[in-house]
């Protein structure tokens, strides 16, 4: 380190500055030009320098962290995972995640009711998933827990019931069965009380209107296994029906009705 730093020339960017110390270039923001007192001859003692490079790492390190959290709201474990990414010193993390917490960019009771709220009224999450999300984010337990006792069972049968009206109307070429286990299966994953959605989907009354497409896939699976010997393509295609949910009894009719239009 040398004893004595001197500001050569200043430039003025888009949003910052440049400002040049001997062969040193510093790219600085307005306010720290105004704070460091920054002018063209002025001389800086080694101590001096070292508190301006910081003041830098800090600014810049502030600056990256809001905008991450502009971009979307972060817990205080997300922040503290951001900012130990960066080269930065441990006391400008600090001063970085104090500041933010001053500044009311970081509550995570806020944060987790949020989320709670968006989860479960909008995208119709059940309390499995939301747990789960809210304890990733670094929610205390007890604020989990505070949440999720909320999430009533009449709220849980609520989001079923809505679910369960959008899905009816997706592939209604498929047989009841299949078309049951496949509403069954999004509703656990999204995060539903396993009792309550077989509670719901056993007492589910679906109209089957996959037989025409029954037919469809005995006769494209004819064409598949044309080749092989009549026993052989039958049990082909009984086999590969049934892994689609069809039932034995629905196939043997196809495949008896299809031989008759052929």
């Amino acid at each position: 380190m040398r004893s004595e730093y001197e500001i050569i020339d200043i430039k003025k960017n888009k949003d910052k500055y440049s400002v040049f110390i001997d062969s040193l270039k510093l790219n600085i923001s307005e306010d720290l030009i105004i704070k460091y007192n920054l002018f063209v001859g002025k001389k800086m003692t080694e101590s001096e320098y070292i508190a301006l490079v910081d003041g830098i790492d800090y600014n810049n390190l502030l600056n990256k962290t809001i905008k991450y959290i502009a971009y979307q709201p972060r817990s205080k474990k997300e922040i503290e995972i951001y900012l130990k990414k960066s080269n930065v010193n441990q006391s400008n993390k600090d001063k970085v995640l104090n500041k933010l917490i001053e500044y009311k960019y970081l509550n995570d009771d806020d944060l987790a009711k949020s989320i709670f709220e968006y989860e479960k009224n909008v995208k119709k999450k059940g309390p499995k998933v939301i747990e789960q999300k809210l304890l990733i984010k670094g929610i205390s337990k007890l604020r989990v827990s505070e949440l999720i006792s909320l999430y009533d069972e009449d709220s849980q049968i609520e989001n079923i019931n809505f679910i369960i009206e959008k899905e009816i109307q997706k592939n209604k070429k498929f047989p009841v069965r299949k078309r049951k286990k496949t509403i069954t299966d999004k509703l656990i994953r999204d995060g539903f009380d396993h009792e309550l959605v077989y509670e719901k989907i056993s007492n589910l009354e679906l109209e089957d209107d996959s037989y025409q497409q029954l037919l469809i896939e005995v006769v494209k699976l004819k064409r598949r296994y044309i080749k092989d010997d009549e026993f052989q393509a039958k049990q082909k295609i009984i086999n590969n029906l049934i892994n689609k949910g069809f039932e034995y009894s629905a196939i043997s009719k196809a495949l008896n009705d299809s031989e008759f239009q052929d």
